[in-house]
């Protein structure tokens, strides 16, 4: 019995440190990689944001050449209705839209 409890002191005295040791060395090669993620992630999420902007500049963009495309066509569509009228005028048709900036 007595080397029984010799043998299960010896397993413990040598078991427990390494499992510790194996505990620490995880989060310790787990810790880099985390904090490496984790910036990886704030970076992505901060190219997002300001893709967003992009997207939202582009949008409003498009959205204006929309409009004046649209304003164009009809100064087109009403140049050529009333040709006849804008021939014989002094003054020239006004230009549909303003100048972009």
């Amino acid at each position: 019995m007595r080397d029984l409890a010799i043998a299960v002191i010896t397993a413990v005295g040598v078991i427990v440190p390494t499992v510790l040791a194996g505990k620490r060395e995880t989060k310790a090669a787990t810790t880099p990689t985390y904090d490496r993620l984790s910036s990886e992630v704030a970076q992505l999420w901060a190219r997002l944001d300001e893709q967003n902007g992009v997207v939202d500049a582009l949008t409003k963009r498009v959205a204006l050449l929309e409009r004046r495309d649209e304003a164009w066509q009809r100064g087109w569509d009403d140049l050529q209705r009333n040709w006849p009228d804008w021939r014989r005028s002094p003054v020239p048709p006004p230009y549909p839209t303003k100048k972009l900036d």
